[in-house]
């Protein structure tokens, strides 16, 4: 039975999916061709019927990554921030971060990758994410070094937190980037310190139930 035309494009897509999945939980180096096509329930001879190589796979997954958009600004008498969001993922395990921080946490795995492909890849996606970041602050104007700033900010919070046991001081260290992030974007809330760690507590709590089967 032949396959449906559209049959390719579905399966490439479904490589680069499980690609930043994997790029994402354990960096590009140490994710394996074999790995990401068992993944996909593929072998890997099928691998270059649509990439030429890991790189380039890796160049489209971390476009796949960068292609959420932050959340629009949030009103004035919102209760959360949208950026309150962001960091509040910080503190979660991967598996249960939103989809629209894969593209962070993918620029915190590789944040110090040699492999030049991934450097190339990595500059274009920082500035794209750095220009979302600014438009979801209601800024228009091109990207400003407060915008880089907070970008760094993110991407050295996921990395940092990511590293600490001891999860007290864990999100201690993401409200403070939390707050450093608001401030130089002029974003910064009426909200308390304790009510961040509320919210982030209740967050970690649902991520924490196992799924129903």
């Amino acid at each position: 039975m032949p396959h449906a035309k559209d049959h390719k494009a579905r399966t490439r897509q479904r490589i680069v999916r499980n690609a930043q999945r994997l790029f994402t939980a354990h960096g590009f180096e140490a994710t394996t061709i074999e790995q990401i096509m068992r993944a996909s329930q593929l072998t890997r001879g099928g691998f270059y019927a649509h990439f030429r190589s890991k790189a380039q796979l890796y160049a489209e997954a971390i476009g796949h990554a960068a292609s959420a958009e932050l959340p629009p600004r949030a009103p004035a008498h919102a209760p959360t921030h949208w950026l309150d969001a962001v960091f509040e993922a910080c503190a979660l395990p991967a598996h249960a971060r939103a989809a629209g921080h894969d593209a962070w946490q993918l620029l915190a795995t590789d944040v110090a990758s040699d492999n030049p492909a991934v450097r190339a890849g990595y500059g274009r996606m920082f500035r794209r994410l750095t220009h979302q970041l600014q438009r979801a602050s209601g800024r228009t104007f091109g990207v400003d070094g407060d915008a880089l700033a907070t970008a760094a900010l993110v991407i050295g919070t996921l990395a940092v937190a990511s590293s600490i046991d001891d999860r007290w001081l864990r999100l201690r260290v993401i409200d403070a980037c939390r707050e450093r992030a608001q401030a130089l974007l002029g974003t910064r809330t009426e909200a308390a310190t304790h009510e961040f760690l509320w919210a982030v507590d209740v967050s970690h709590a649902r991520a924490a139930v196992p799924p129903l089967h």
